[in-house]
């Protein structure tokens, strides 16, 4: 079945709502997902595996677990997000990362026990339109994802770099399993020095995953011809939210009292 952009963020807000999130985390969090799904990152997909996470554990209070210094740089911060989903996690990274850029000149952050990584995606887009550059990449068993987002460009780009040709078959470091890293930079030369001395990966052959011209092309897409969910799913999402009010309208606001 297919539904509206505003129908689908209404939908995810109640879930989520429903779940234990708090006002502006569920906002966010519905934003995140339907932006995503609309620039082809399947979204849905990701966040249907997690709901039972959500609905079994609620939503789990995430703070930096240290704030310490990198080669002498304060602008490192590093956030335990507690096995959680990216959707509760990228925005306090990329807030933090933000300001610290905005004294530093470049700043980034680790987040720990991160899943659904590729949903930092829209938080880097956000970012970017603060004047930034922005860089978000983890990896996994078998290649390296890596995001950049630039001040000009219509949407970020996301690829991806094989491990295996970098490291002569030796795989996953145990530190970056479920890792999330996130950095900021207020010029471009400077976020190139933090790849020069950071990611070696970026060396090896290059993968892009998805263009920013295919993500605009998708939301358009997604915007004019509506948005593709599976009707199981969203009865799903409805059953989560079956106990939250429904958001006022102003027809409902005149009949009220």
């Amino acid at each position: 079945m297919k539904a509206s952009r505003n129908e689908l963020i209404a939908l995810f807000k109640q879930a989520f709502e429903g779940v234990g999130f708090d006002f502006g985390g569920y906002e966010s969090a519905a934003d995140m997902i339907v932006w995503g799904q609309m620039h082809g990152l399947d979204s849905f997909a990701m966040i249907r595996k997690r709901m039972p996470d959500f609905e079994q554990r609620r939503r789990l209070q995430i703070e930096p677990c240290s704030l310490e210094s990198k080669e002498g740089n304060k602008a490192h911060s590093v956030i335990d997000a507690k096995g959680n989903s990216c959707i509760v996690a990228a925005g306090i990274a990329l807030d933090i990362t933000y300001v610290e850029a905005m004294t530093s000149g470049v700043a980034d952050a680790t987040v720990l026990n991160c899943h659904d990584r590729k949903l930092v995606i829209k938080k880097l887009a956000d970012c970017t339109k603060r004047g930034v550059v922005c860089l978000a990449y983890w990896r996994d068993d078998k290649s390296l994802k890596v995001v950049t987002s630039d001040t000009g460009v219509c949407c970020p780009e996301y690829s991806q770099y094989p491990l295996k040709d970098l490291f002569s078959g030796e795989y996953l470091n145990e530190n970056h399993q479920q890792s999330l890293f996130v950095v900021c930079a207020t010029e471009s030369a400077g976020l190139q020095e933090y790849i020069s001395k950071n990611l070696p990966e970026l060396q090896g052959i290059k993968t892009v995953v998805i263009s920013p011209m295919i993500m605009k092309s998708s939301y358009t897409h997604a915007l004019t011809d509506g948005i593709e969910i599976d009707r199981d799913f969203w009865n799903e999402l409805a059953v989560l939210g079956q106990e939250v009010l429904v958001e006022s309208t102003e027809k409902s606001r005149m009949g009220a009292g």
